[in-house]
């Protein structure tokens, strides 16, 4: 019985992975969104407080990302190469995510979540490209100012 309960145990351990693996966590830690996901999901708020809690961490940092762009904008001398690579950014974004979130239902109650942590997760990162990007001005080879 107790090597039962034993395999029992490791066979739900590993259930849960896989489970959350399908719903779009990344239990490797490459998912710059979950931290907020563990955020959201601790502050006991049921699935309507946890989605809005993920809608608002991804309105703030799209704010950010928004701010970020136009203040480069402001400054290249070749904007509109700029311009192009948000829009690119943008769409491959929506793809990205309609690829990652493809086995969800879009009726369920995680829906809302999983869609503003996927964005999350992509602004995150597009963020830590545009702060490079501006790190390097007027280098050698890099994008020069006005």
């Amino acid at each position: 019985m107790r090597t039962f309960f034993r395999v029992f145990v490791a066979l739900a351990c590993f259930g849960f992975q896989v489970a959350f693996a399908y719903m779009g966590y990344n239990l490797d830690g490459w998912d710059y969104s979950e931290s907020f996901d563990r955020k959201c999901f601790d502050k006991g708020q049921g699935q309507i407080g946890v989605n809005q809690c993920m809608s608002d961490s991804f309105s703030k940092h799209d704010e950010e990302l928004n701010a970020l762009y136009r203040h480069l904008v402001s400054v290249l001398a070749d904007a509109d190469t700029l311009r192009n690579s948000q829009k690119a950014w943008l769409k491959h974004r929506d793809f990205e995510c309609n690829l990652r979130l493809s086995g969800i239902d879009e009726k369920g109650s995680m829906w809302r979540f999983q869609v503003d942590s996927c964005r999350l997760d992509m602004t995150l990162k597009r963020i830590k490209d545009l702060k490079h990007l501006e790190s390097n001005l007027n280098c050698n080879g890099c994008p020069v100012t006005k």
